[in-house]
């Protein structure tokens, strides 16, 4: 069984050095044919020039000329050589360009002319340097370069586990440049090498190091570097420690050594027990051993349930203190749903519950236990595991040390189920006072019960028993309840879905309310309080509970004047309740004004509701004007009161009951207009004689109303039974359009408006020239004539 983790340290050497490289490239036909030229023709007098022009029989040279300048001065590869341009010194004089000059004075490097053999080009100006950090491995005298996978730490503090070799390795420059070979061939250098690069230099700060060199003095060029490496301690059957390092080098040194093994051990123990000292508290209480498995010991500090889905960790504070346990971070807490702290001085607050992690804390006196405990782990299946001190006899070292055991299962278990049955029995206790706490303002307490029982089982079935409870009561303020809990279990990362669940029996409960309620404004006034419920859910509640039948046109009013933006546009866009139908039949049975007068215009940017109510203020007031007998507004501003018209029923066309509402709105017109006509051409005798004499006299208001009844009465003929009731010539008209012809009810239609702004509006008649009004009706004459033959 792993009982702890003992870090030592192993000791590298670090040379950081210098090296210089080169990566050949390929050479272009022009470079090889001067190079080869001048590495290879007997004749070192001959130029460059000679020889391409006598042997090769070119002439231009432009190319040649520039690209032996490149080779020379940019690239490099061509140098001059001293020692023998002086041989050739009559050959080359006052030459203007390289090209003249004799191929003698030009030298190419041995090292470049072997890569020239092997179709590469190297030069100076190819040269590079990069810094590579070298690791000596004294042990083994390996030579690495340094992987990024490899940290190493510059000091170590306890010289005592730094692992050191008896002997220092020796190396040379030879050494370092077969590792780099070795890296450039593996192809998996972090360089810019590859398999063509050339190493041509080393330097350790400004010494070059050459391949003749021997063996140098490390000592004066690296720096140590320190391995952590982790050994793990195991207890064996026999109670001796056993350490084991993922290191074959190093765990052979520790098995050989007797020393270093006492060393790690001296380590390990007194770590503990310093810690034990600084951190926990070791009580006295004696536990027989008969209580603890076998072999399950763990160092105290760094314990791993063995249980299967360990989510729920209980921590005695009497033996180990909360701002040490969150402090040292011990037993790796964020792998945990839920911390509970016995034994502790401090109150749970709603902050505490908020994280991810949720800590509860229960004082000395909140559980009877019987049993004494350091930690305890335990999953969903009501499963444990229980932990305390233990010491321990380490035989082969002499020694004594502080460990944690497991309990055996049937006296830890007890432990577990004592603190979950007393964890129920305070929470039922707790749920019985509710209303009592909810109105002294700690039912906190309450809620810290029930996050708690819920994180035990893994479920829900704690906050939906107690929301129960609290939807069936009687308490008064049960509505502001549960919204201070939605409010509070916002935070409850554990538990993300206890928002539905309190915002669903919010629901349930405002709509329990509602029902209750005498009309559909109270219904809303309950569903709106406190903006608990979106306005999307409080308009679907409505819509369950009244309709059409059962709400009128004043409550449909009053309640957009105070309803929310979006409950108002979707009543009045949609017809819901059939508002628009109820505006409608008042506008015909002359009632409208009274709500209008008690419930001015909502405020809200809704085009039909708008258009509506700004066409039904322009009747009532041109009806009001025309029982004074005041025509003359309604002649001015008869065509913007059929604006709105058009534009109403426009907006009525995506309504099942578009139709009938456009015949409704159509009826309210024509009570307007009939009564228009009834003042202004009183008397009027309907027959084609009169029509003669009104035109004969110059009445063309009396001719041309003559010619809309006679439109109306040949439409009659036409329509027969599909009017059903219909009274007034702009629904037929509408009928027609639905119902009839198209080409026929589109000249009828543009008939009627013609005459329809010769009746109403005094700018439609020519009052100058009488002449052209009879030329205008006989027209129309015609015209009514021609469409209904």
């Amino acid at each position: 069984m792993k009982i702890g983790v003992v870090k030592i340290f192993k000791k590298w050497r670090k040379l950081s050095v210098m090296v210089g490289y080169q990566t050949p490239k390929r050479p272009s036909f022009f470079q090889y044919l001067i190079l080869n030229a001048i590495a290879n023709y007997p004749d070192k007098n001959a130029s460059l020039k000679d020889i391409l022009q006598q042997e090769l029989q070119l002439q231009d040279l432009r190319i040649y000329q520039e690209c032996l300048k490149d080779l020379i001065e940019k690239e490099e590869i061509i140098e001059i050589n001293t020692q023998t341009s002086f041989n050739y010194l009559s050959a080359s004089y006052n030459k203007t360009d390289w090209i003249d000059s004799a191929i003698g004075i030009f030298h190419i490097s041995p090292a470049g002319l072997e890569t020239l053999e092997k179709g590469f080009l190297i030069g100076k100006n190819q040269q590079k340097e990069i810094a590579i950090e070298f690791l000596i491995d004294d042990f083994s005298g390996e030579i690495i370069i340094a992987p990024p996978q490899l940290a190493l730490i510059a000091t170590v503090k306890d010289e005592q586990l730094t692992i050191t070799s008896p002997t220092v390795a020796k190396i040379n420059s030879n050494d370092l440049l077969n590792v780099l070979e070795t890296v450039k061939l593996s192809g998996q250098s972090l360089f810019n090498f590859n398999k063509d690069t050339i190493f041509n230099s080393l330097r350790i700060g400004k010494e070059h190091l050459t391949t003749s060199q021997s063996d140098f003095d490390l000592g004066l060029y690296t720096v140590p570097g320190y391995e952590v490496v982790e050994v793990n301690l195991t207890l064996t059957t026999f109670k001796d420690l056993k350490m084991h390092v993922n290191n074959l080098q190093i765990q052979n040194l520790i098995d050989s050594n007797q020393q270093l093994r006492e060393k790690i051990t001296t380590i390990f123990i007194n770590t503990i027990n310093f810690d034990l000292k600084q951190d926990f508290t070791l009580s006295n209480r004696q536990i027989p051993a008969s209580a603890f498995e076998t072999d399950y010991y763990q160092d105290p500090r760094m314990i791993n349930p063995m249980l299967v889905n360990a989510k729920i960790v209980i921590v005695n504070n009497d033996l180990l203190k909360e701002e040490k346990l969150l402090a040292q971070k011990y037993y790796h807490l964020n792998n945990f749903n839920c911390l509970i702290l016995v034994n502790n001085d401090k109150k749970t607050t709603l902050t505490d519950l908020s994280g991810s992690l949720p800590i509860f804390r229960f004082a000395t006196n909140d559980f009877n236990l019987a049993k004494e405990f350091l930690i305890l782990f335990a999953n969903y299946k009501q499963q444990s595991e229980v932990y305390n001190f233990q010491k321990l006899d380490l035989i082969t070292y002499n020694k004594n040390l502080t460990l944690v055991n497991k309990y055996q299962d049937d006296y830890g278990a007890g432990i577990y189920k004592t603190i979950s049955k007393q964890l129920m029995e305070q929470s039922k206790y707790l749920i019985s006072k509710w209303e009592e706490l909810a109105d002294q303002k700690q039912d906190d307490l309450i809620l810290t019960f029930i996050y708690l029982l819920d994180l035990l089982n893994d479920s829900e079935e704690a906050m939906l028993g107690f929301i129960k409870i609290v939807v069936g009561s009687d308490y008064s303020n049960k509505v502001g309840f549960l919204q201070s809990w939605q409010e509070k279990t916002k935070a409850f990362q554990q538990k993300p879905n206890y928002q539905n669940l309190i915002h669903s029996a919010l629901l349930n409960l405002l709509e329990q309310m509602a029902t209750t309620s005498s009309n559909i404004i109270e219904a809303y006034r309950i569903l709106s309080q406190q903006n608990i419920l979106p306005a999307k859910e409080i308009l679907a509640i409505l819509q369950k509970y009244y309709n059409k039948n059962n709400v009128s046109l004043e409550e449909l009013l009053e309640l957009s004047a105070q309803c929310d933006p979006l409950v108002l546009e979707k009543i009045w866009n949609q017809n819901l309740f059939h508002v628009l139908n109820k505006v409608l039949f008042a506008l015909s049975v002359d009632n409208i004004e009274q709500y209008f007068n008690k419930y001015r215009q909502p405020s809200g940017d809704v085009q039909l509701l708008n258009y509506l109510y700004s066409f039904t203020a322009d009747y009532l007031k041109y009806f009001g004007e025309m029982n004074r007998r005041d025509i003359n507004n309604i002649q001015r501003y008869w065509p913007t009161i059929w604006s709105f018209v058009n534009v109403i029923i426009e907006r009525f066309s995506h309504f099942e009951t578009s139709f009938d509402l456009s015949l409704q709105l159509l009826h309210a017109l024509s009570k307007l207009e009939y009564k228009f006509r009834t003042i202004k051409y009183e008397n009027m005798f309907n027959s084609e004689a009169k029509f003669q004499e009104y035109l004969d006299a110059g009445t063309w208001g009396r001719a041309a109303l003559y010619l809309a009844n006679l439109l109306e009465e040949k439409l009659d003929h036409i329509l027969k039974n599909k009017m059903q009731g219909v009274k007034y010539l702009n629904e037929k008209l509408f009928i027609l359009k639905k119902e009839g012809s198209k080409e026929q009810a589109k000249r009828i239609i543009d008939l009627y408006e013609e005459l329809k702004l010769y009746l109403y509006c005094d700018q439609g008649r020519n009052e100058v020239v009488p002449a052209k009004n009879r030329d205008l009706i006989n027209k129309w004459y015609q015209e009514i004539k021609e469409v209904f033959k």
